[in-house]
């Protein structure tokens, strides 16, 4: 394969994309745990010329899985038809996983500590709480990284 890299300035490449005329673009595609309108403006045919599809995606197997999610009415159906998008999204292969990192680094002064249990989807910002010192001295002692995985 040959790779050819070009240099282009924003408004360019703001041109660019919003027109589909490139190779591989940089971009991050947030979702929610729902199917919902913004499921259907990112991967939806009938937004396939929006900012928000920067793939230009239009494919009627991808506009039937958002129609069958935004219709779920149980959790167990909004699953179901969440992982049926992601596969077929994946099939695409339009994605490119840029990085991936199972846990959260947090530092933070050794004085501090999580509640426990840890709360679901908690990655400790705004729920450390002060740690007593069995010894019974002044809390302190300095900054100290720590690595969890919330379960």
């Amino acid at each position: 394969m040959d790779a050819v890299l070009s240099r282009v300035d924003p408004s360019e490449l703001t041109t660019r994309t919003r027109s589909h005329d490139f190779d591989i673009v940089r971009d991050s595609l947030g979702n929610g745990y729902g199917i919902g309108g913004g499921t259907a403006q990112a991967f939806g045919s009938e937004h396939s010329d929006d900012v928000f599809n920067p793939m230009g995606l239009a494919n009627p197997a991808i506009d039937r899985l958002i129609e069958i999610g935004s219709a779920a009415a149980t959790d167990a159906e909004n699953r179901v038809a969440i992982r049926a998008l992601d596969r077929a999204l994946r099939s695409l292969r339009f994605w490119i996983p840029q990085w991936y990192k199972p846990v959260t680094t947090v530092a933070y002064w050794d004085v501090y500590d999580r509640p426990r249990p840890c709360p679901p989807l908690a990655w400790g910002h705004g729920l450390l709480v002060v740690r007593p010192d069995p010894r019974g001295r002044a809390a302190g002692g300095g900054p100290a990284a720590l690595r969890r995985r919330c379960a």
